[in-house]
């Protein structure tokens, strides 16, 4: 059974935007990069008129709808810390680490993007 925006929504995913299929492919990549699960739905039109205008060439393929969600990282899932117990040190220590996987994922964007020139 196919999936509604709506009940999307309520298990937390975002819709981003439109893409051809190529753009999907790198959305993907990008946002899994940046910590997020990617979900790709087709679009109800084919050909979407909103998706070849995305790209300088004609589009070919099926026009994909691109929604996200933040991943959920295995130590979430074990168990949460006691009230207080994480205090503010363990909040900005969480803070810098995702800060630092940011960093480390736009520098690989940046790596293929550059190659891409």
């Amino acid at each position: 059974m196919r999936q509604t925006h709506k009940q999307l929504e309520r298990e937390g995913w975002l819709r981003q935007f439109v893409a051809d299929e190529d753009q999907a492919k790198d959305a993907v990549e990008i946002y899994d990069l940046l910590g997020y699960e990617v979900h790709l739905r087709p679009t109800n039109q084919s050909p979407s008129k909103k998706c070849s205008s995305l790209s300088s060439k004609e589009s070919e393929g099926e026009c994909r709808i691109v929604y996200i969600r933040p991943k959920r990282s295995r130590t979430m899932r074990k168990s949460k810390p006691k009230s207080g117990q994480r205090g503010k040190a363990g909040k900005e220590m969480a803070i810098e680490e995702r800060m630092e996987e940011e960093n480390q994922a736009r520098e690989k964007i940046d790596e293929k993007e550059n190659k891409l020139i």
